[in-house]
């Protein structure tokens, strides 16, 4: 244990007891207004204020600071009044609270003051007060209590250097660079000019940085020259932020130090600022969120500057970004960030803003430890709470998890779409607020509180709680105002007076932390507390002032739930000291100061993860954005790319075939890698790929198509936008001659040309040889009109043939195919087919003695994107899981919420219209907003309909029933990727894999013993981004891997996810296809994920000592001499019963015959025993070696000769 020198550092105080009723149906809060608080502040919009121009802004109200000012421990309120005058409170019994402002100088008359700090600024024990003006000095209000015996101020801004005049919105006090004193984020937002534009040219000269123009002279503060010029040509202007300023304490002295700390400079309309540890290194990290550019986060190097990391870390944000809020979403241990936004709660609110809707919304940021954050916002239910300002967060219910509190409304309703457009001459000696002020009523919404749990979506608890004050609400603070242990609020808003919310929480139990700095900051600041109990951990950290005007108390909060004390409470200071606490009884304040003479403990290494990132493969460069049908929900062009394995030139290593774009030929990459585990591979000088470039490739698979045991190479053509009968549609077929030479015989295939989106390989008719299973991503040109799949039997190796129709299943009448296998699901020996649809359940179709019969539906319609199989449970028979949008996205599939596309011919004009839909509150909706209907079907929604008028009908009112009613229509009821537990009979249960794994789409597929304890694993490859027009990308996942527990019980409890920090994966971006083999022949599986636009990447599994690996090499009964569809069962002591298959195509877009592994158990006990039923039927019995390793077993049957290929064509095209 670690703790400071001295050991009279803590001393506590009791709580008073909480008379919560505890009767169902009170609220958990009690609004008080000012007959009981006496606070009579009320911030009244003022028509005849000088400066009325700023209540459409980030300055329209005031805000809330909250602190003990003097020294009675209750916590006291400072009113920045914006264009009211400030007000000075103190509290007295009861939460009434007494306006001391009077003779203080605190008031500011005249000035627009949007926010103030309450915080021990000069390290002396007392509170002091900073206050943000608009465009006048900032001012500092030391406090002379300790001098003078009684509160009283002195205004020192101009001696401590904090005068600054400018568009101060906000003060983000932190020791950045751990010197003991507190430093400034000083946030800025705009500067609005009174009267509106000028009526006179602005003088303009040649930018300093970028080219292009700039404005001169007194305007540049408040104009900068447009993007672009208007329609005319001419160049115009517009309103601009103000750059932010990082100032420097030095020694009492606040000196800016922006540029060379490597903060930006630029102008820009700042909105939120918020200090924390995002990395855990012990240096304040810098977020912030901007009104019109994007968030920016900075890493501190700990050595006096910074690095802006948003685009590395951060998937994409909101614009705008309001309020901020760091909380321990998931109590993990991490803090994590929401960032709020402008973004609609209805159909009607999202479709009358006067932007497209799915973009713009509050967004989760989820700590990994890895670097990179996950993206939960639709995720978590946080996504859309309207025209949101302030945010806080709290252990409201004592809980144990922080709940959230959102601050909405507005001044005016000036988004409406159905406003007049203002264009430059409109604005010229008037703004804005003197169009809007009569032309739109006041923007009233309901605050929200979000209820913290360990599931998602976070309940809504507003009214249950008795917080859904509707009104134009821009602050709120929180704090234990009464001293009970819990958090009481208090919220600001336009005409309202200031609301306190006396927290009545009748149960549980809690404990409040406040700090005394030693050598850090006296408030400590920067300090991060960390209390354990039967729960778990929570984790804090000290600040006094966060997001959009939010300044809270700087005591730390932490719910109990039903346990009465805290087993251990930890406390890092900034200065690097650490304590230790045991044991502390919960209903008291703790005090602790920090120790003069504390050490910083050693830092703990972390553990090595289970995978590291070894090499990437050759790059895909992507195609120019094809021409598709600007109505698409996806470009099919942007699925890839594809990758298959197999030993090509037949030297024991597998080596891999990368899809290429259209535009780029795919890429045969050898694998020569050297004995000491050197990855390294080499691509195939062979011309033959190239004269295909022109094709997108789309699937890929490496099998034995002429029986002559060398894998040959199947790649799937279609997806850019083809019309029906491309030549560029043709499936390729690439015959393997040794030593990796391949030639061209696509002739050996049926002309089909179609969407090929899967293909799988099997003996499916037992006549020896492999045949092939292709499905079809939609109609070219007609997507997404399915086009089902074929049937292609292999006659001799010489050919192979359409046999779709001459079976019972009616395969060409699939929807939208996106993965398809081969595997044994009811224990006949005859294979069974897989099929997964986009918008469309998984399919069986089985398999009667080489007749495909049904199919039958195993699951919900989905957008299912993959399917794989292999033994989950360790029953014996084969399992299934498959891959899906998941939940983090706007409109989420389920029973009682399911989306829609409706496809034909709508307007009878021969051209295909898509039109997305989605249900809400029983009623059917179009996804995409009016401008795109205006600009791709002006028939149907003239330039004069409203944005009322479209928001306010539902779907059939918009297109017409009658049209609707000939078009297809496909549904999907089930979002979430999962599994299916077979009972043996072929009869499928689903489960959802857990709720993190529904981050993101999830596209690729590997089940994969990969920690070697017996049990099949699985990796999720994850992420969208290529969505087409204005819907948002859905990338808040970095790739999941999930361990199976092997615990029996529920299937929910089957798969866990890993942590990224413990998994070593972090992967961003659009993940496609993903393998899962022994690269390096250590006996542990390796990952090769594929991403959209980027090179496949080579993660090494590292997993630690474990048991020993087995990798088995089957040489099968002629003509399947890789013997694809063979089972592998292994018993063995000490470990659950393993299955393997042999298959040829699974997942999304991967193609992977290859060796199995098997976990062994440790020395000591019997020899294993691995059983091999061969695709013909026969079974074998065989023991391996204890010890692990490779064995090769090979069929009873007597292998066919070798075929020879000329040694001159050998040397002319042996690869180098």
């Amino acid at each position: 244990m670690w703790s400071g020198e001295e050991t009279a550092v803590i001393r506590s105080e009791p709580l008073r007891p909480r008379t919560g009723s505890g009767q169902t149906g009170v609220p958990l809060f009690t609004r008080l207004g000012p007959d009981h608080t006496r606070l009579g502040f009320s911030g009244q919009i003022a028509p005849w204020h000088d400066q009325k121009r700023l209540y459409l802004s980030g300055f329209a109200c005031g805000s809330l600071a909250l602190g003990d000012l003097d020294g009675d421990s209750l916590t006291d309120l400072f009113v920045a009044g914006g264009a009211e005058d400030n007000r000075l409170y103190l509290q007295g019994e009861d939460l009434s609270f007494l306006d001391i402002t009077a003779g203080l100088s605190v008031e500011a008359a005249g000035h627009w003051s949007p926010s103030a700090v309450i915080l021990d600024i000069d390290n002396d024990g007392d509170n002091d007060l900073h206050v943000c003006h608009y465009d006048r000095p900032n001012q500092l209000f030391i406090n002379q209590r300790a001098e003078s015996g009684k509160l009283s101020f002195r205004e020192e801004a101009a001696r401590f250097g904090l005068d600054i005049a400018d568009a101060s919105l906000m003060a983000a006090f932190a020791d950045f660079d751990r010197d003991g004193d507190l430093d400034l984020y000083l946030l800025t937002h705009r500067l609005l000019r009174e009267g509106g534009r000028p009526a006179t040219a602005l003088q303009l000269e040649a930018a300093a940085k970028g080219g292009g123009l700039a404005v001169t002279g007194d305007l540049a503060r408040y104009y900068a020259v447009a993007d672009r010029p208007d329609p005319s040509g001419k160049w115009t202007y517009r309103e601009h932020g103000r750059p932010d300023l990082l100032l420097r304490n030095d020694n009492g002295v606040f000196r800016d130090v922006t540029a060379e700390t490597g903060l930006s400079r630029e102008p820009a309309t700042g909105n939120s600022a918020l200090w924390w540890d995002f990395d855990e290194d012990g240096w304040p990290d810098l977020f912030v969120g901007n009104e019109d550019a994007p968030s920016l986060l900075y890493r501190n190097s700990g050595k006096g500057n910074f690095t802006e990391v948003s685009q590395t870390l951060l998937p994409s944000g909101p614009t705008p970004a309001r309020g901020c809020a760091v909380l321990d979403a998931n109590r993990d241990g991490r803090l994590d960030l929401l960032v709020g936004s402008v973004s609609g709660q209805t159909h009607y609110q999202r479709h009358t803003g006067g932007t497209d809707t799915e973009s713009t919304h509050n967004a989760l940021y989820l700590a990994t430890g890895a670097g990179r954050f996950l993206e939960a916002g639709w995720l978590s239910g946080l996504a859309r709470t309207g025209h949101t300002w302030a945010v806080n967060s709290g252990d409201c219910d004592l809980d144990g998890w922080e709940d959230l509190f959102i601050a909405n409304g507005a001044a005016r309703h000036f988004q409406h779409g159905d406003l007049p457009k203002l264009d430059h001459d409109q604005l010229v000696g008037r703004t804005l607020w003197d169009h809007y002020a009569t032309t739109t009523g006041e923007l009233r919404q309901a605050n929200l509180a979000f209820r913290g749990s360990a599931t998602m979506p976070w309940p809504d608890v507003s009214a249950k709680w008795g917080l859904d004050l509707v009104g134009m609400s821009y602050s709120c603070a929180q704090a234990d105002l009464d001293n009970d242990g819990d958090l009481d609020l208090a919220v600001c808003g336009l005409n309202d007076p200031v609301f306190v919310f006396r927290n009545d929480s009748p149960g549980h139990h809690s404990i409040r932390v406040r700090l005394s700095g030693n050598k850090t900051n006296r408030g400590g600041i920067g300090a991060r507390i960390i209390a354990t109990t039967p729960m778990g951990r929570q984790v804090r950290e000290i600040r006094t002032s966060q997001g959009y005007l939010t300044a809270n108390d700087g005591t730390a909060h932490f719910g109990l739930g039903p346990h009465q004390n805290v087993t251990r409470l930890q406390v890092r200071w900034p200065s690097g000291a650490t304590q230790e606490f045991k044991d502390l009884p919960s209903g008291r304040l703790y005090t602790i100061t920090e120790p003069s003479t504390g050490k910083t403990p050693p830092k703990t290494p972390d553990p090595s993860p289970m995978f590291a990132a070894d090499l990437s493969l050759e790059n895909r460069s992507d195609a120019p954005p094809p021409r598709e049908a600007p109505t698409l929900p996806i470009p099919l062009s942007r699925l890839g790319p594809c990758q298959a394995w197999g030993d090509a030139d037949a030297d024991g290593k597998p080596d891999v075939y990368l899809g290429g774009a259209p535009g780029k030929p795919g890429r045969l990459l050898f694998n020569r890698s050297s004995p000491e585990n050197k990855l390294r591979f080499t691509q195939s000088t062979q011309w033959l790929f190239d004269t295909h470039a022109e094709r997108e490739d789309t699937t890929a698979l490496f099998f034995d198509a002429n029986s002559d045991g060398l894998p040959d190479l199947f790649v799937g053509s279609g997806a850019r936008g083809q019309e029906e009968g491309a030549s560029t549609l043709r499936d390729r077929l690439y015959i393997n001659h040794g030593d990796g030479f391949f030639d061209d015989e696509s002739y050996r295939l049926p002309d089909i040309r179609e969407n090929t989106s899967a293909v799988c390989a099997a003996d499916f008719d037992r006549d020896g040889d492999l045949d092939l299973f292709t499905g079809f991503l939609g109609q070219p040109g007609l997507y997404p009109l399915p086009a089902g799949g074929r049937l292609l039997a292999n006659l001799d190796g010489k050919e192979f043939a359409d046999v779709t129709a001459a079976q019972t299943a009616r395969l060409e009448s699939a929807g939208l195919i996106t993965s398809a296998l081969w595997t044994d699901c009811d224990d006949d020996e005859w294979p069974e087919l897989v099929l997964a649809q986009d918008r469309g359940p998984i399919l069986i179709y089985p398999n009667r003695k080489g007749t495909l019969t049904g199919p039958t539906p195993v699951s919900a319609a989905g957008h299912w994107n993959a399917v794989a199989a292999a033994d989950l449970d360790n029953d014996g028979d084969i399992d299934l899981a498959a891959t899906n949008w998941g939940l983090n996205h706007a409109n989420p599939a389920t029973p009682e919420a399911p989306d829609a596309v409706f496809a034909g011919d709508l307007l009878g004009d021969g051209h295909l219209v898509t039109i997305e839909a989605y249900r809400e509150n029983q009623i059917w909706y179009p996804r995409r907003g009016l401008p795109f209907w205006q600009n791709h079907l002006p028939s149907l929604f003239p330039g004069t309909m409203t944005y009322h008028e479209f928001a306010s009908r539902p779907l059939d009112q918009l297109f017409g029933i009658d049209r609707l009613r000939k078009l297809t229509v496909l549904t999907a009821a089930e979002s979430r990727s999962g599994f299916f537990t077979n009972d043996g009979h072929a009869r499928f249960t689903f489960t959802p894999f857990p709720q993190i794994a529904q981050i993101a789409p999830a596209f690729g597929i590997a089940l994969e013993d990969f920690d070697r304890d017996g049990r099949t694993d699985c990796y999720l490859a994850q992420n969208e981004t290529a969505h087409l027009g204005d819907f948002a990308a859905m990338a808040g996942g970095i790739g999941q891997l999930l361990r199976n527990s092997g615990q029996p019980g529920k299937p929910e409890d089957r798969f866990l996810a890993v942590p990224a920090a413990e998994s070593g994966i972090s992967l961003p971006g659009a993940g496609r296809s993903v393998a899962a083999l022994d690269l390096n022949a250590d006996g542990r599986a390796d990952l090769v994920t594929a991403r959209l636009g980027e090179a496949p990447s080579v993660l090494l599994n590292q997993a630690g000592k474990g048991p020993a690996s087995l990798a088995v090499s089957l040489r099968g009964p002629s003509p399947n001499l890789q013997a694809i569809g063979a089972r592998l069962v292994l018993q063995t002591s000490g470990l659950p019963l393993q299955v393997r298959e042999i298959r040829a195509g699974e997942g999304f877009r991967s193609g992977l015959p290859g060796a199995p592994l098997f976990a062994l158990p440790r020395p000591g006990g019997p020899p294993p025993e691995l059983r091999v039923l061969w695709p013909d039927g026969t079974t074998t019995r065989q023991t391996v070696p204890a010890e692990g390793g490779t064995v090769e077993i090979v069929h009873p049957a007597p292998p066919p000769p070798q075929p020879v290929v000329a040694e001159e064509k050998r040397r002319e095209t042996r690869p180098q």
